[in-house]
């Protein structure tokens, strides 16, 4: 009986560990199959000017000409090892918002991040944090002085990457219900003597795994869809 009750108590904290590693790559892991992807590949501004200070460094850079009446220039710059942009705006812009597309040094997009400014002191939006790894930026105007613009549509995603995920997430299904039953086969058997444990048909499973990774790739797809970010084949 002692080795049945150590057994149990065995299989048992596994079974904890083998449901956190679930949720683990089902909640963290799966869904960055469905990654937002950008179709610049460099930023359309231009530098200008760099200039060295005792906290640290910066870049003036110009935006193209566009936004450039509003927005005639703009600093990324690093103070005590943190990195942020600021912007000089026109005298007459009084609010603004704005999307920020960050780039390393491998011209790889590794954030976007839309700001709304409508505090303007001296003519200079508020310092924005941004990635550690930030090497250069681009930046674009949906609105001035509370005058919405259209929103440039700089980001998509990819519905093969929705399929695979959809895929990936039925066959993770399939494997942790098949886990789950041959526990339940073995708890059965170790405290049950008189009564014979049976298999839930294979078919059913397969069904109801398909069924989340269905469930779980149309709620991506509408969490995508509410974002307004347009989805490509």
């Amino acid at each position: 009986m002692a080795e049945l009750i150590i057994n149990t108590i065995c299989l048992t904290v596994l079974v904890i560990l083998e449901i956190i590693f679930y949720f683990i790559i089902a909640g963290k892991v799966l869904p960055r199959i469905v990654r937002f992807r950008c179709l610049l590949s460099e930023s359309r501004d231009r530098g200008i000017k760099k200039y060295i200070y005792p906290n640290g460094r910066g870049i003036t850079y110009e935006p193209r000409p566009t936004i450039r009446k509003y927005m005639p220039r703009y600093v990324l710059f690093t103070n005590n090892g943190y990195k942020y942009v600021k912007c000089l705006l026109d005298t007459g812009v009084h609010s603004v918002g704005y999307t920020v597309v960050m780039f390393n040094n491998r011209n790889q997009v590794i954030d976007i991040v839309d700001v709304k400014d409508e505090r303007i002191l001296n003519n200079e939006t508020e310092a924005l944090l941004v990635h550690e790894d930030t090497s250069y930026v681009d930046i674009s105007l949906f609105s001035v002085n509370k005058r919405t613009y259209e929103k440039e549509k700089l980001t998509y995603c990819k519905l093969r990457d929705l399929y695979i995920y959809m895929g990936a997430m039925a066959l993770l299904c399939f494997v942790e219900l098949t886990f789950i039953q041959e526990i339940a086969r073995l708890y059965f058997s170790w405290w049950t003597e008189e009564m014979v444990w049976t298999d839930i048909d294979g078919g059913y499973l397969v069904l109801f795994a398909i069924f989340i990774g269905a469930l779980c790739g149309l709620m991506a797809f509408l969490n995508v869809r509410s974002k307004k970010i347009r989805w490509t084949k």
